[in-house]
């Protein structure tokens, strides 16, 4: 059964693969503490120093980037769905907020907001 959601994000597509899980918004590396199992990386854009936490995630959402990026890379080399180019992304996704991604076709539901 397929799940309403809130608000659907169009991005770009750079790692294939359907994701849900609640979003962890980072602005910077000191915030990856915030990072739990089972949940979508949401960030500006990803670094080496995010390798840390891919142990944990289900997928990765950033604004910047495309299908060259180093978080495309990444996240193919590690089976995560991905979509890149969600401008706004960690000003519009709240922390907690369940998420489903669809890395083939680069979009980012916001299925609920977080309480």
């Amino acid at each position: 059964m397929k799940k309403d959601c809130e608000m659907s994000l169009q991005g770009l597509p750079v790692a294939g693969g359907i994701a849900e899980g609640f979003a962890a918004v980072i602005q910077r590396p000191a915030d990856l503490g915030i990072v739990d199992r089972n949940t979508i990386l949401v960030c500006p854009y990803l670094s080496p120093v995010y390798l840390t936490v891919f142990s944990l995630i289900q997928g990765i959402v950033t604004e910047k980037g495309g299908v060259m990026s180093i978080a495309a890379s990444i996240a193919r080399e590690n089976n995560l769905p991905a979509v890149a180019g969600i401008l706004h992304g960690v000003n519009i996704i709240n922390e907690g907020d369940l998420l489903r991604i669809n890395g083939a076709d680069g979009i980012v539901q916001i299925i609920s907001r977080a309480a």
